[in-house]
Order: structure tokens, then C-alpha cells, then sequence
């Protein structure tokens, strides 16, 4: 058997238990229970230890249980080269992995990961929301999220925690943050921000991002820009001596009102060593946009999917995934069982301002809310080609700045064998419990029987 089939029905098969294995485990209650109860104690132990979370206005004792976030859109199909825009008013959005879990069961059942999203109402409002992790079909959506609206800012639980690593980064080469996470929002914008861990030691000798996305969305009298990015890992040891881009992908788009052509732009990878692409064993082109692959009866799939000022919004706006996967797609026209999931996508769609909108507010002024906190006095307008205002983190695909940095000078982020090994394990003790949960779901079956 060729290595590259034996890939196919690894992944195949692991799609299939998880399918067929889930609505028997929520059926019965146990995954809502568990994770419910996962959550009130993550919340409780956390508000204990740290006295709360941060937040604009907030007092605290336990860890605001933030409300529940509108359900998010279908996932896509992984078969279809044009990935499907998410709501058609301004916005910027980063997901590390989206899923659709089709099943007779419970049809509606989907899991979200590390999602950022900036966006503005069509009342010209603007609002952010990060969700570390969503789960919904299940009754009430399951999540552990934080949402800002205008002059709101929210942070994760260990928001105090990061706030003393960064010191810790500024005065010395140890640089490391853990599940950080942030939402603002002003008059003129929003910022958002997930990273589940990033680690640089020694001014980039070692450095990585895991799992990590952003999206931001801001204003001027002239010009709107979005812009959003989300990765799965990015590593770079040595300087960027060694590079590995793993599930990477960055949107941006720019509308002006000064007559001036609105802009998209886009990026995205699957797998990457030093450059090479890792997935080509499955069918999948690193240098090709909309590379559908294939391996019969198990998945169909689609590279570095992208559509960009077409059908679906007014233009500009840009939808980049970096890997869709149709798990099972001869099985479920005939059993109503697979799995649709969405790797690293990021997707922006911008409105010019209107003309007769409010001035900008004066900045600096540390008492005006809507001023933003880091003004640059070189970038008064959006969307110049020296400005840099709103820019996405320097992490993303192709950035010179990212973990996986390769140039002389490179900034890069703030990753050791330690944490490497830290996240074998956090995946085999999420392995560990998905067998359990299996093997509880079946010993009920049978007592049941």
C-alpha cells in the first residue's frame, strides 16, 4: 500500500469515528454535561486565582461569563473552491479551525477555535468578539468567549498573567504569553486578538506561535480598513535557519471615499518546511490558489481557497482559507454522516466612510476614548503605502517579522523543546478524553440495550 493511501485512510478513518462517534456521546447528554462542567469549574478556579477578569469597568471576585454569541454561519463545503463570506456588513475575521459536523443526530452540530472578529453594524456601530472555543447544535452554544462593544475592553483571565510576561519580555530575551486573548472597541474600530501560546528565547534563536488569530477593522474620514490573519503554528529556530509555516492564512481590504481604487489582498499556506510544501502527497500545490485535491470516498479537498471581490459582497473583500476538508463525501448522501472542516481561514470585507460622517477626534488626548492608544503621527490616512496603521500582527504568512523569519534584522515574536512537548501532550490528553467519552457513550448504549 503507497504512503499516500495510507494517509488517506488515516485521516479518513479518524474523521469517521469522530463523525459517528459524537451525536451518540451528546445524545446522551455526557458532552454537554462534561463540557459544561468543564467550563464552570475553568471559570470558577480562575476567578479565584486571579480575582477576576479584565475588562472596562470591571470589579471583580469571579470571571464574567460572557453572553451567548450570535450562532455562526454553516461551514463551508470543503469541496468548493470559493469560500463562503460571513455576514455582508464591514468586517474582519481569523478562525484557526470552523467545522460542520453532519450527522442524523443533532444536523446542526458545528465546533469553532480560536476565532477573532471585528466588525461594524449597519447602524456604523462596531463591535469584537474572541471565541477560544464554540460549540453549538447542542441546545445552547457552549463557549468561552469575550466581546466588547464601543469604548468597551475585554480580556482574557490570565490577562494579568501576559501583562507581567510582556514585562518580563521587555527586560529580557524571554519572551512568552499563554491563552491571550483581548476585544476592544472605539467609534472608530475594532481590535481582536487569540494566541494560545507564543514563545521567543534569545531574540529569536527559538521562536513560535500555536494557534493564534486576529481580526482587525478601523476608520478615518477617508479610508475603511480590514484586516485579519490566523495561523495553526508557525516556527522558526535559529533565526529562521529552520522554518515550518503550518495552516497559515491573512486577508486585508481597504475602501476609500477620496476616489482612490479599493485594494485586496490575500495569503495563505497549508504545510511549509524552509519553504518546500508538506501536502503535496495528498494532491496539494502550495503555489496554486483554489487546488483542489482528492483522495476517493474518504476526503475531498481544496489548498489555499479564495474568492475575492466576486458575487458575494460589495467590493472589496477577500475570503482566504488555507486547507477545506469533505471528509466521508461518498457517505453522506447515503447515511447523512461527515465532516466539513475549515483550517486557518481569514476573510475582510470594507466600506468606504461616508463623507458627511463626524470628524476624526483630536489625538493624543488621554481623555477621549475614541482616540486610539498608539496614534501614528507618519500615517494620517488608511491605506497609504507607508502607513501601518492597524496592521495585523507580524506573524502571519510571508511576514518578515513572524517566527519563521528568515532576514537579517527580522523581528521576531516571542519556543523550546519544553513547550513542544507541552503540546504533545495537551493533544494526547484531548485524544485521551475523546476515546472516553466514546467508550462512556458506548457503555450506556449497551446498558441501555
Amino acid at each position: 500500500m503507497s504512503g499516500k493511501s495510507r494517509l488517506g485512510m488515516a485521516i479518513g478513518g479518524a474523521l469517521a469515528t469522530f463523525a459517528l462517534a459524537l451525536p451518540q456521546v451528546a445524545s446522551g447528554g455526557v458532552l454537554d454535561n462534561v463540557l459544561g462542567g468543564v467550563e464552570d469549574t475553568v471559570n470558577q478556579t480562575v476567578g479565584g486565582v486571579l480575582g477576576g477578569a479584565g475588562g472596562s469597568g470591571g470589579s471583580g471576585g469571579t470571571v464574567p461569563i460572557p453572553a451567548p454569541a450570535p450562532a455562526p454561519a454553516p461551514a463551508a463545503d470543503g469541496a468548493e473552491t470559493e469560500p463562503p463570506i460571513t455576514g455582508d456588513t464591514p468586517h474582519a475575521q481569523g478562525a484557526v479551525i470552523d467545522t460542520d459536523i453532519n450527522n442524523p443526530v443533532l444536523p446542526d452540530l458545528g465546533v469553532t477555535v480560536g476565532e477573532s472578529r471585528g466588525e461594524q453594524d449597519a447602524q456604523g456601530n462596531y463591535s469584537g468578539i474572541v471565541k477560544v472555543i464554540s460549540v453549538t447544535g447542542l441546545g445552547n452554544p457552549i463557549e468561552l468567549a469575550i466581546e466588547s462593544g464601543e469604548g468597551e475592553t475585554a480580556s482574557g483571565p490570565l490577562g494579568p498573567i501576559n501583562d507581567a510576561l510582556d514585562d518580563l519580555c521587555t527586560n529580557s530575551d524571554i519572551c512568552l504569553n499563554v491563552l491571550d486573548y483581548d476585544s476592544k472597541s472605539t467609534k472608530k474600530g475594532s481590535k481582536n486578538s487569540f494566541s494560545a501560546a507564543n514563545v521567543n528565547l534569545l531574540g529569536g534563536v527559538v521562536a513560535a506561535d500555536a494557534l493564534s488569530s486576529e481580526g482587525n477593522i478601523s476608520e478615518t474620514k477617508k479610508c475603511q480598513s480590514a484586516e485579519s490573519e490566523s495561523s495553526a503554528a508557525d516556527v522558526g529556530v535559529l533565526t529562521g535557519t529552520v522554518a515550518a509555516d503550518v495552516l497559515a492564512a491573512e486577508s486585508s481590504s481597504t475602501a476609500c471615499n477620496n476616489g482612490s481604487a479599493p485594494e485586496s489582498t490575500n495569503d495563505s499556506t497549508a504545510a511549509e518546511l524552509n519553504g518546500t510544501g508538506l501536502l503535496a502527497l495528498v494532491g496539494c500545490d502550495e503555489g496554486q490558489v483554489d487546488d483542489e485535491f482528492s483522495l476517493p470516498l474518504l476526503v475531498d479537498g481544496v489548498c489555499n481557497g479564495d474568492d475575492t471581490n466576486g458575487s458575494q459582497a460589495d467590493a472589496p473583500y477577500n475570503i482566504r482559507r488555507a486547507l477545506g476538508i469533505d471528509a466521508l463525501p461518498a457517505v453522506l448522501p447515503l447515511l447523512g454522516v461527515g465532516v466539513e472542516l475549515d483550517a486557518s481561514s481569514a476573510e475582510t470585507l470594507a466600506a468606504a466612510p461616508d463623507e458627511e460622517g463626524p470628524p476624526d477626534p483630536e489625538c493624543p488626548d488621554p481623555n477621549n476614548p475614541d482616540c486610539d492608544e498608539d496614534p501614528d503621527p507618519e500615517c494620517p490616512d488608511a491605506g497609504g503605502p507607508e502607513c501601518d496603521e492597524g496592521q495585523i500582527s507580524p506573524n502571519g504568512p510571508g511576514d518578515p517579522r513572524g517566527p519563521s523569519a528568515q532576514g537579517p534584522g527580522d523581528d521576531t515574536l516571542p519556543f523550546t523543546g519544553s513547550n513542544l512537548a507541552t503540546l504533545g501532550l495537551v493533544g494526547m490528553l484531548v485524544m485521551g478524553s475523546g476515546l472516553g467519552l466514546m467508550a462512556l457513550a458506548d457503555r450506556r448504549r449497551k446498558a441501555s440495550a
